[in-house]
């Protein structure tokens, strides 16, 4: 290999670290809802793509697509806290029917069980929106119904999940 070319691979993985250095660091310092639009925006992308790539002939990129997309929701369920939020427990019930679907569309290559849940996850990327802009306006710790505030571990996971 040249040196040039040994440079270059360098820099390309110094500005990866950077990268991900900044994702992390964006995480670390975003308030609970900013971090939950964060998840559902990487959410639509994975199965937006998932969708595009369907019909290759290497389904491997999709079926991964599709379980991080499962592993989202299940990190959006587990976070949830119906405790402060009781409604909470029919988005939890909904989550587990998505994830379910994204399993069969992994499973049996089904374009149509991940299809199902574009419009409906696109309706709670929206409203998740909005709701972290009024948090945001009138901010309380507690409001946005999700526990990805202070826990590290669960900021890690949000971390590897946005990767």
């Amino acid at each position: 290999m040249a040196i040039a070319e040994a440079e270059q691979i360098e820099q390309i993985v110094s500005i990866s670290d950077a990268k991900r250095r900044y994702e992390v660091q964006t995480i670390a310092t975003a308030s609970p809802e900013v971090n939950v639009v964060m998840l559902y925006n990487r959410l639509v992308d994975d199965i937006n793509c998932a969708l595009a790539m369907f019909d290759v002939p290497d389904f491997k990129p999709v079926f991964d697509l599709l379980i991080h997309a499962q592993q989202i929701i299940h990190l959006l369920s587990a976070s949830l806290r119906v405790d402060i939020w009781p409604a909470g427990a029919n988005l939890v019930a909904l989550y587990a029917w998505m994830g379910k679907r994204l399993s069969h569309a992994a499973m049996f290559q089904e374009r149509a069980a991940a299809q199902e849940c574009l419009p409906i996850i696109a309706r709670l990327a929206d409203a998740w929106r909005l709701a972290a802009e009024k948090v945001q306006m009138s901010r309380s710790d507690t409001s946005s119904g999700y526990d990805t505030g202070g826990a590290p571990e669960i900021r890690k996971q949000i971390a590897d999940f946005l990767a």
